[in-house]
């Protein structure tokens, strides 16, 4: 068995976040560094491009970070969160469902108390500060509200879990 490799370049390490295969790291500085298969979640159209560690842009008063093989969000101080990356299933949470990945950072458009994301295969969930979550996305395993629908996409999302 051959012993862990040290990932090159990373700084003071405070929050690590990773999926199927794409993983980020935030360091002491707030520097965001992404690496594995990141090329839909960074908006880059080579995939001979998508394994390399590339810097991610995000505020500094970002607090918590989530990251799935085709896209990246972030949660701010403030509970203002935001995503990049693939749409073609209205996952981003800005209402809009496009063949074609956000290159840029968007805001999460009907909340503004979220503590943090989660992110599925093709949906994405948020847990607000009352104790509610609310999910968007594609229906098609359930995931959004527990009813399996092919083909149909939340663009709002939906009260999963009740607040407190």
């Amino acid at each position: 068995m051959q012993p862990p490799l040290r990932v090159p370049g990373l700084g003071s390490v405070i929050e690590l976040v990773g999926s199927l295969n794409s993983f980020c790291a935030r360091e002491a500085d707030h520097t965001v560094r992404c690496w594995g298969n990141v090329n839909a979640s960074l908006g880059i159209t080579d995939p001979a491009l998508g394994h390399v560690k590339t810097v991610v842009d995000v505020p500094l008063d970002a607090t918590a970070l989530s990251v799935t093989w085709d896209r990246v969000c972030y949660v701010r101080r403030g509970g203002i969160a935001e995503c990049r990356g693939a749409r073609n299933n209205a996952q981003l949470g800005d209402g809009v469902r496009s063949e074609t990945p956000e290159r840029r950072f968007v805001p999460i458009t009907r909340f503004v108390d979220i503590e943090e994301l989660a992110l599925g295969l093709d949906h994405s969930c948020a847990l607000r500060r009352d104790g509610s979550v609310w999910c968007w996305g594609s229906h098609r395993s359930g995931s959004v509200d527990g009813v399996r629908r092919e083909f149909q996409f939340a663009l709002d999302p939906v009260e999963v879990i009740s607040a407190r």
